[in-house]
């Protein structure tokens, strides 16, 4: 533990890498957007597949650069057009995210958008007056459209977004109220993480998404809290990317959450990283994700744990859920997470140079994940099965030789990534880099790498194909039928992968995040350790003007002082019909909608009404439906007339 903490220590300090040349970089990043641009002159209107995220990601680069800001005129025109300005629908204030569509279909929208647009209000010196006229027309429907929602922080990417662009509007538009909740959500994200870790758990597609809106905030903002807490965050995350940084594979080791590209991970962190200085900067090229970074003020020195000796080994653990093992030679690694999301990625195994082994669940004949299906918010994504569970247990990991049993189950109500995927032959997949050999010995399939073996065992009927779109994987696929017949509670044969090597000698480093990554945030918020006090200052009940906002569960016991009929009642604020209802659980029962008139002035409502015996305790659960529900006063009592 002490050398992790000297870890710690170089990670979180004031010592920052030397920052690239940012000019140069936005000049080249500029040049990826002329081509729209020239055609978006020449026609005088936006294209069906046009994105907002398009209009928004220009204008931070021409903000950035300080060059040709006339066209923001033009893009900020194009953003409001996109911006939905019924004050009547449930998505007024949030942009539709493509041309041709005639509604708010992808409500993260705005997050994505306002993030770009309150830093170009930042440099609003660098604009025309008519664009500065236009971010403030645009910007604050926006805001209140992301002060409604209440994004959980297990939407890691989301949460963090929602929670900076609340305090950095706050902030410049001088709304306590919108920089008062965006503490309040930043607070509860680091006490979650700080409990549980990282909800979507090293995402090299989010992960980037992450450090941006962290580091922008951290440089931004003008209230030192809100920078410590920031920083605080982004040194847990970059240390959790300085041990799981593997440079033979140029990605992260083990297993990754919500990942577009499961056979080399996807590029968006490795951007991240370029911009620190751990990985080489392109020479000719740049994108947006450079532009933000650099934009932010965070460049964290370059670690030792990118260079892992021949001799060593690393293992880094997630308490008893997850177990990332790797060497110069491979990596390999699985989570266990409370929730398979679609991207999950939640086995791996890594060569060097090579795509990566892993394995998943398909009912469309889509291993390879070429065909893509549109999402309920239009964008094309490649769907495939998510089972309940895959019946992992990562210690096995820490055996030698290393080697996981997978045996997924379906069951009723997640089998499905996608209601609309088109299913044909429900299969199970081993995807693999193409071996140097490859045999079939009495049910165990024997890929070969150099000196080192991967031993694939299984009851499953597998076929070994050769059909990657690329040349550079090979697959073994087990058909199990027809994929709309397969029962709602059906388990696949169990898989047993095992990587077998040479006899050889290691010095092995063990380190558990989940303990590294609360001793790092402790340091910045002492105040965390202090655990029955820590989760009422990081979660409180917010209150304000005496009720109180319902923006997370809480729970009420009444005793029935005596025999009767009792009834439970309410004062309740509801400004319009979207704040006014929310979710009501009595005694541990089925959850049902409790619907509020709306009431500017404030009325009493009765949400229940019962007989009880007398010492009869009862739990009432309120829990949040829509953002924003204002709460005064609760009575439980026999029944009399207010």
């Amino acid at each position: 533990m002490i050398r992790w903490l000297s870890l710690l220590l170089l990670l979180g300090g004031s010592c920052l890498a030397e920052k690239p040349d940012a000019e140069r970089l936005f000049a080249l990043a500029a040049k990826n957007y002329e081509k729209n641009w020239n055609r978006l002159e020449r026609e005088g209107t936006p294209w069906p597949g046009y994105s907002v995220r398009h209009a928004a990601d220009y204008c931070m680069v021409l903000t950035s650069t300080g060059t040709r800001t006339e066209r923001t005129v033009t893009l900020l025109n194009v953003i409001d057009a996109m911006r939905e300005k019924n004050p009547d629908a449930p998505q007024f204030g949030n942009f539709r995210w493509y041309w041709q569509q005639t509604e708010v279909k992808d409500v993260n929208a705005a997050e994505f958008v306002l993030e770009r647009l309150l830093f170009c209000r930042f440099q609003r010196d660098r604009l025309p007056q008519e664009s500065r006229d236009r971010l403030d027309t645009i910007i604050p429907p926006a805001v209140e459209n992301i002060f409604r929602r209440n994004a959980t922080s297990e939407y890691t990417n989301i949460a963090l977004l929602n929670a900076s662009n609340l305090i950095l509007a706050g902030e410049q538009f001088g709304c306590k109220r919108w920089k008062r909740e965006g503490i309040r959500r930043l607070d509860r994200f680091l006490f979650h993480t700080y409990e549980q870790g990282v909800s979507e758990f090293t995402s090299s597609v989010y992960y980037a998404v992450d450090m941006e809106a962290l580091s922008l905030l951290s440089r931004w903002t003008q209230d030192a809290a809100v920078r410590d807490k920031a920083n605080a965050l982004l040194e847990y995350f970059s240390t959790e990317i300085a041990l799981l940084w593997w440079p033979p594979g140029n990605r992260l080791a083990g297993p990754s959450s919500r990942t577009y590209h499961p056979d080399d991970g996807d590029p968006y962190l490795r951007y991240v990283l370029q911009c620190w200085g751990w990985e080489p900067m392109p020479e000719n090229t740049a994108n947006i994700t450079h532009v933000g970074i650099l934009n932010g003020g965070y460049f964290p020195e370059k670690p030792a744990t990118l260079t892992l000796p021949e001799n060593h080994e690393r293992i880094v653990r997630y308490g008893k859920t997850g177990v990332v093992r790797m060497t110069s030679a491979w990596a390999m690694g699985c989570r266990v997470p409370c929730e398979c999301r679609p991207d999950d990625q939640l086995f791996a195994l890594d060569l060097p140079g090579k795509p990566r082994l892993y394995y998943l669940l398909d009912g469309s004949e889509n291993p390879y994940g070429k065909r893509r299906f549109p999402a309920s918010n239009d964008h094309p994504r490649s769907y495939h099965l998510r089972p309940a569970h895959y019946g992992m247990n990562p210690e096995t990991l820490l055996e030698n030789p290393p080697s996981l049993t997978l045996a997924p189950r379906l069951e009723k109500g997640c089998r499905y990534a996608h209601p609309d995927m088109p299913l044909s032959t429900l299969q199970s997949h081993v995807l693999l880099p193409v071996p140097d050999t490859f045999s079939v010995r009495e049910k165990t399939g024997v890929a070969r790498y150099g000196n080192l073996q991967i031993q694939i065992a299984s009851d499953a009927p597998w076929v070994f194909e050769t059909d990657a779109p690329d040349g550079r994987s090979v697959r073994l696929t087990a058909n199990f039928g027809d994929a709309s017949r397969i029962p709602a509670d059906f388990s696949f044969p169990p898989t047993r992968i095992t990587l077998v090597e040479p006899p050889r000698t290691r010095v092995t480093e063990t380190v558990d995040f989940l303990q590294v990554g609360r001793a790092l945030l402790e340091r910045r918020v002492p105040e965390l350790k202090i655990h029955d006090t820590a989760e009422k200052r990081f979660c409180p009940l917010f209150w304000e003007d005496g009720f109180l906002l319902l923006n997370a569960p809480v729970e009420y016991r009444f005793r029935a002082a005596q025999e009767g009929t009792y009834v439970l009642r309410v004062f309740v604020q509801a400004d319009d019909a979207r704040h006014n209802s929310f979710w009501l659980r009595e005694n541990g029962g089925t959850e049902r909608a409790v619907s509020l008139p709306v009431s500017p002035e404030g009325t009493w409502v009765e949400i229940f009404r019962g007989f009880r015996k007398a010492g009869e305790v009862s739990t009432f659960s309120l829990r949040p439906r829509e953002y924003n529900v204002r709460l005064q006063l609760l009575r439980w009592e026999t029944p009399v007339d207010h």
